[in-house]
């Protein structure tokens, strides 16, 4: 067990540190020890969002259980990559999961906002998705306080 902690520090140290790829590495040899850990699967849904995997993100977040707040992050990664692809449906889906269970409801609010929007150009998509990102750095900065 002790391995075990010590790649998830160092994955988690790599991935702070901008390293996303080398943080996957560390993450797929856990995902291989510990296959049913939703922990190990939402690590390595940050990597993939962080190194712009969005249909990976996609597709390993559908075998992330949600339980309350424990597992809110992937669900909020999975609305930002859904609708980075443009995919509006599964992004309200699973901004409505957050917002059902009181996690994240701004940001995720803010975004099914958004989609009912678009009837996008990929132009449009750009901004909107900038905006959101913005959005989302300033709820997360000032719910810290």
């Amino acid at each position: 067990m002790d391995g075990i902690r010590v790649l998830k520090e160092n994955a988690l140290r790599l991935l702070s540190d901008g390293q996303p790829l080398s943080a996957l590495h560390l993450v797929e040899i856990l995902c291989e020890m510990q296959p049913n850990s939703d922990e190990n699967r939402s690590l390595k849904i940050r990597c993939l969002y962080e190194l712009r995997e969005f249909d990976s993100v996609l597709k390993l977040a559908k075998q992330v259980t949600f339980a309350c707040d424990q597992n809110s992050e992937v669900f909020l990664l999975a609305v930002k990559a859904a609708f980075e692809l443009g995919d509006l449906k599964r992004c309200v889906q699973y901004a409505m999961t957050l917002i059902n269970a009181d996690s994240s409801k701004v940001v995720a609010m803010c975004f099914v906002a958004k989609a009912a929007e678009c009837p996008v150009t990929p132009r449009k998509l750009c901004v909107f998705t900038k905006w959101l990102l913005r959005l989302t750095h300033f709820v997360a900065k000032h719910s810290a306080h």
